[in-house]
C-alpha cells in the first residue's frame, strides 16, 4: 500500500504537468492506457462469477467512480499537490457517514470524533485558501464523496463479480464517459470542467503514459494490500499520499504548506486513523 500510495502521488504530480489538457482528457488517458495494461497483466482471463441482478450497482460504481476521478484531477490541476491529496482523503469520512445513513452501520464515539476532526481539517484548509477554496477544493470534496459512494458500492458487489472484472469495467466506463463528454462539448461549447479534446504535445504524451501505467499498477498493488492485510492497517498506510504530496509538490516548485495547511492535513489524517481503528 505504501508503494501504491507513492505511485498514485506520482500520477497526481504528472496530472499537474499536463493540466492544460483538462480533467476529462487526463481521466480518458488514465483509463484508456490503464485498461490496456491491466488486460495484459490479467492475461485476458476471468472467472464466471457474474451476478446479473447486481449489474445496476456495477454500472453505478463505474459512473460514480469516474465522476470522482474527474473531480480529483480537476482539483489537482488547480491547487497545490499536498492540498489535493489531503482533500482526496475525505473519502473515509463520507464512507462512515454513508454507512451510517444507508447501511445502518453504527457510529462509535471514536468515529464521531473522527468525523468532527476531519471536517475541522477541511475547514482549516478552507481558511488557509480563502475565497479560492469555494472553487477547486469544493469540487475535490465532492470527488471524495463520490469516491466514498464508489467504495461503498464495491462492498455491496464484491461477492457477486470477479474483482478483475470490477476493475476493468471501471476502466472501460472511465474511458468512454470522458470521451462522450468531450465530444458533446464540441457541440455545446466548452465549460470549466467539460471541454473538447485538445491534442497533447509530444512532451505531454510522456506524463500521460506515466499516468496510465502507474495508475494501473497502483490499482493492482492497492487491491493486493486490501486482500492480504486488515483494511484498517491498509487505510492508515494510504495516508502516506499526503506526505508524498508535500514532497513531490516541493520537487515541482510548489511552496511549503502554511501552518493552517499543515493543521488541516494533520486533522484529516488523525480522523482517518480513528475511522480505521477497530
Amino acid at each position: 500500500m505504501l508503494f501504491a500510495s507513492l505511485l498514485f502521488s506520482i500520477v497526481a504530480m504528472c496530472a499537474k504537468l499536463v493540466s492544460r489538457l483538462g480533467p476529462l482528457e487526463i481521466t480518458f488517458f488514465r483509463n484508456a492506457i490503464g485498461l490496456v495494461v491491466l488486460l495484459f497483466v490479467f492475461g485476458f482471463t476471468f472467472t464466471h462469477k457474474f451476478n446479473a441482478s447486481k449489474l445496476h450497482l456495477l454500472l453505478f460504481r463505474g459512473f460514480i467512480g469516474t465522476v470522482a476521478l474527474i473531480a480529483f484531477f480537476y482539483n489537482v490541476t488547480l491547487v497545490h499537490l499536498a492540498d489535493a491529496m489531503t482533500i482526496s482523503k475525505t473519502e473515509p469520512l463520507f464512507s462512515a457517514l454513508i454507512g451510517f445513513l444507508l447501511l445502518n452501520e453504527r457510529l462509535s464515539p471514536p468515529k464521531i470524533a473522527a468525523l468532527i476532526l476531519g471536517f475541522c481539517g477541511v475547514l482549516a484548509i478552507g481558511i488557509d485558501k480563502g475565497a479560492g477554496f469555494a472553487y477547486a477544493n469544493i469540487v475535490g470534496i465532492f470527488g471524495g464523496f463520490c469516491a466514498a459512494l464508489a467504495y461503498t458500492t464495491i462492498r455491496r458487489i464484491r461477492d457477486d463479480f470477479d474483482h478483475r472484472f470490477v476493475v476493468l469495467s471501471f476502466m472501460i466506463f472511465g474511458t468512454f464517459l470522458p470521451l462522450l463528454l468531450m465530444l458533446s462539448s464540441s457541440y455545446a461549447g466548452d465549460g470549466e470542467i467539460i471541454r473538447s479534446f485538445t491534442a497533447p504535445t509530444d512532451i505531454e504524451y510522456v506524463p500521460l503514459l506515466f499516468i496510465g501505467v502507474l495508475s494501473a499498477f497502483g490499482q493492482i498493488l492497492m487491491t493486493k494490500a486490501y486482500f492480504y492485510a486488515k483494511a484498517g492497517i491498509v487505510s492508515t498506510v494510504s495516508y502516506s499520499t499526503v506526505l508524498f504530496g508535500v514532497l513531490l509538490g516541493l520537487l515541482i516548485g510548489e511552496a511549503w504548506p502554511t501552518v493552517f495547511g499543515f493543521l488541516g492535513m494533520g486533522l484529516i489524517i488523525a480522523s482517518g486513523f480513528l475511522i480505521a481503528k477497530k
